[in-house]
């Protein structure tokens, strides 16, 4: 157990040192063996993190948990973590690979010359400012490749592929001073040209989408949160926190951004769409004010 309870859904489970609700629990890579009440449960370092443990799938609250059971199967799980960092700095940095995720999706990090990451991660980044830019770091254990259909020209929107078997795309719209463009149809741009690798791929596209339903400026002509989510319906693709939530778009009881830092001003802005079987997906209850966004964590 970590922080004196056992890792599960609304636990302290210690990965962001706060509650969770929406997921599973997330045991970290190089964990000692340790019981739990209703089994052991084994975590060994490798090429993924693995461990030894069967699990019912529950719904209660609308949240969904593994209960451990007695028996043994053999689990491989990837960690991605989806957060933006809100204002880059090496301190935050090192936050984030403290959480010990093989892939790390993070907006609002700054270029490769002002931060510093163990010798074992390869990187790719694009911005326009230094101090701020899309960035996705990853343990070199795995292998992501920019493919040769990516546009420069969607800078925020950065495919990569994964193992050779799946399409992650980051995602970040952003609007910069002179653009004529909302965050939606910056979005929506980029998807529908890489359409024809949405049919090729399974998928997962996480980030900080800048989106929401009832958004000023975008309509039915520019594109919209609505047509984003309907567009990726086609492909099976759906968010993973509406899907096991149930709640709809628009009607979220949790948050994932503060504007301004303050805590009565509250938007869903980030969100994690996929046709990937997921073993977890998590939301971060607690707010530690590290950024104004709060993180989410995926387990394939």
């Amino acid at each position: 157990m970590r922080n004196g309870r056992h890792p599960r859904i609304g636990r302290k489970c210690g990965i962001f040192g706060g509650v969770w609700r929406e997921g599973g629990a997330f045991p970290r890579k190089h964990l000692r063996p340790r019981r739990c009440n209703a089994g052991q449960w084994t975590v060994n370092s490798g090429l993924r993190m693995v461990f030894h443990v069967v699990f019912i799938k529950t719904v209660a609250d609308c949240d969904d948990f593994f209960v451990v059971l007695p028996s043994i199967i053999e689990i491989f799980v990837m960690k991605i973590l989806s957060y933006n960092i809100h204002h880059s700095s090496q301190e935050k940095i090192d936050k984030v690979i403290s959480y010990d995720a093989d892939i790390n999706v993070i907006p609002e990090l700054a270029c490769p010359k002002l931060t510093k990451l163990p010798n074992n991660y390869d990187q790719v980044w694009q911005g326009v400012y230094e101090k701020k830019g899309l960035g996705v770091f990853w343990e070199n254990t795995v292998k992501c490749e920019t493919p040769q259909w990516w546009n420069e020209e969607h800078k925020y929107i950065r495919p990569l592929i994964v193992d050779n078997s799946w399409l992650l795309i980051a995602a970040w719209p952003t609007v910069h001073e002179g653009d004529n463009k909302v965050y939606p149809q910056i979005l929506l741009e980029a998807l529908c040209e890489y359409e024809p690798y949405l049919k090729q791929y399974p998928t997962l596209i996480t980030g900080d989408f800048n989106c929401f339903i009832g958004q000023n400026g975008a309509n039915p002509q520019t594109g919209r949160l609505e047509d984003i989510v309907a567009f990726l319906a086609k492909y099976g693709i759906v968010s993973l926190y509406h899907s096991r939530t149930g709640e709809n778009f628009g009607e979220e009881s949790r948050c994932t951004y503060h504007h301004m830092f303050n805590e009565s001003s509250r938007f869903f802005l980030d969100y994690t769409f996929t046709n990937l079987p997921v073993f977890a997906y998590e939301l971060a209850v607690d707010w530690d004010k590290m950024s104004d966004h709060h993180p989410q964590m995926i387990a394939l």
